[in-house]
């Protein structure tokens, strides 16, 4: 009985001592088990991490759920974790989650909600999400059509060297479909997007 009783005591102080540990310091375990591509416990301390309200962990264990590492794939899940992260700011799981709406994946598609979690994520100025939420204002899907407002929102992505919000700016301009045709301005963005490219070839051959 004696025996039992002092296993038992160690068995809590082991427990006591795993939830001891901070929900950042349980993170960063489960992080460093992802890089080492030791999925399972990864997910183990992530989840841990999660539950104890770490919003990284909360997004990276929904990224686990979406691309099936360490746990069987359910995009369900994904969306739930990634709602709990984006509720607590994290800019990215704000962006992924109105992504998961726009296109109807583990959850019923909404645009407009698609449309209130990138309005989020443009405030914390995420380039992607001002582009993506620049083409439902374009569209008028989710959202009350406004061109300007998607013109403004496309090139503030586009001064952050956002590439594809570039691009589309060249296409705005030059085809004038969808707002008036400036070459000028369609001249100035295929410039920038072309330049992109050209830097990162210049520090490859850098680099070799």
């Amino acid at each position: 009985m004696k025996n039992r009783i002092i296993m038992f005591v160690a068995a809590l102080g082991v427990a006591a001592g795993v939830w001891a540990q901070s929900a950042d310091e349980l993170y960063q375990k489960g992080q460093s088990f992802y890089y080492q591509q030791d999925y399972d416990q990864a997910v183990n301390y992530l989840e841990q991490s999660a539950n104890k309200g770490n919003a990284d962990a909360q997004f990276m264990l929904g990224y686990l759920y979406y691309t099936g590492d360490g746990v069987a794939q359910d995009t369900t899940k994904t969306a739930h974790w990634w709602e709990m992260a984006a509720n607590q700011g994290n800019v990215q799981a704000q962006f992924m989650l109105g992504a998961f709406y726009y296109n109807g994946q583990g959850v019923q598609r909404d645009a407009a909600k698609a449309a209130q979690w990138w309005e989020m994520a443009v405030a914390q100025d995420m380039p992607e999400a001002q582009a993506f939420l620049a083409a439902l204002y374009m569209s008028g899907d989710g959202v009350e059509q406004n061109s300007e407002k998607a013109l403004e929102l496309m090139e503030k992505a586009a001064t952050q060297g956002y590439p594809d919000a570039q691009k589309t700016l060249v296409e705005w301009y030059t085809d004038g479909k969808k707002i008036g045709k400036d070459k000028k301005k369609a001249a100035y963005w295929k410039k920038m997007y072309d330049e992109k490219p050209n830097k990162d070839e210049k520090q490859d051959n850098q680099n070799n």
